[in-house]
């Protein structure tokens, strides 16, 4: 028996694939919960980029629905949306828990072009 299981004997034999097998499923175990907090990370920060979408689309629907003048300002999900008319150039600032400014250039039919963001 002992030249079948070499030095470690029958007993040290049996604890090192007990050993192994315990590493295998630890090593295991950590990646199924590294990638779960990768996939969590990963839908949070896709959560807050649709938010800030979500709020552009809101500043940009009620810029072409209603006659915005400079400094006028609107309340949106717990964002302030301020915009700044000036040189044919319309800034939209968000005030909230994202702090940007969104800029365009205003063309000859109200039309906007060169999309410009600026991260405070």
């Amino acid at each position: 028996m002992k030249q079948l299981f070499g030095k470690l004997g029958c007993d040290g034999f049996i604890l090192f694939q007990t050993l192994i097998i315990f590493y295998v499923f630890i090593t295991l175990y950590g990646n199924i919960v590294y990638f779960n907090y990768l996939k969590t990370t990963n839908d949070k920060l896709m959560d807050r980029a649709l938010q800030r979408i979500d709020l552009e689309i809101a500043a940009l629907l009620h810029y072409q629905s209603h006659p915005v003048r400079n400094n006028d300002a609107i309340y949106v999900d717990d964002h302030w949306i301020t915009y700044y008319i000036k040189d044919n150039e319309l800034k939209i600032n968000f005030n909230g828990s994202y702090n940007y400014d969104l800029s365009f250039k205003i063309n000859d039919d109200d039309y906007l072009s060169d999309r410009k963001v600026k991260l405070q």
